[in-house]
């Protein structure tokens, strides 16, 4: 049982995998650039953005900053932005949360789009905190651990009675970083880190609330 839920954004709370790729695709389709979207996607969620970005630019010679550059114009765009949905069951489990008087929280790498994203969705009211890229003024991402180490000491919680819930190996290693127990979720990859949990549906973290 916890008492306290930090959750990933991307491809954990809310499903924007398809929405990252579209803009993926736009840029590869600027540029005449042909990759399999099953192998951008797994190392999306594999990894991150982060390594999509770093292969790009050593294997087709599109620099990081005109990549960035285009995909900032492409994903503010409404259409885009907003064709994210929750990921199955999220909705209810951060309502049943609530409902318990527990804490739901966000930690993502993404900017205050995710904001934005939770607004449009009505999610918003589900979260004490969002922690964004740059809010704050904290301009570091994970797996630097300074974000988590804010939210914990804001809201004085307690790492063993609050669960990270993530889909990448990056979450399991920043939890990691500051003592908290974690869950991996819809991922079947191994990586070195061992979760303390691991899920195939959201509904499953029912029994921890």
């Amino acid at each position: 049982m916890y008492n306290n839920f930090i959750w990933d954004f991307d491809g954990t709370l809310i499903d924007t995998y398809p929405s990252i790729l579209k803009c993926y695709n736009l840029i590869f389709k600027n540029h005449g650039i042909h990759e399999e979207e099953d192998r951008i996607l797994y190392m999306l969620r594999e990894k991150s953005s982060k390594e999509v970005i770093e292969y790009i630019e050593e294997k087709h010679g599109l620099t990081r900053e005109a990549f960035l550059r285009e995909y900032e114009q492409y994903s503010n765009r409404e259409d885009i932005l907003y064709s994210a949905c929750p990921m199955p069951h999220a909705e209810e489990i951060c309502k049943r949360i609530k409902q318990k008087a527990k804490r739901n929280f966000v930690i993502t790498n993404r900017d205050e789009t995710a904001l934005l994203i939770l607004e449009h969705l009505d999610m918003l009211k589900y979260f004490d905190f969002v922690m964004y890229y740059g809010r704050d003024q904290i301009a570091v991402r994970k797996p630097d651990p300074t974000p988590f180490q804010y939210v914990l000491k804001k809201f004085d919680l307690k790492s063993e009675e609050t669960l990270s819930i993530g889909d990448r190996e990056l979450d399991l290693v920043t939890s990691k970083k500051v003592d908290l127990p974690t869950c991996l979720y819809h991922c079947d990859y191994s990586f070195e880190i061992v979760p303390d949990y691991r899920i195939v549906s959201l509904e499953e973290l029912g029994r921890f609330i």
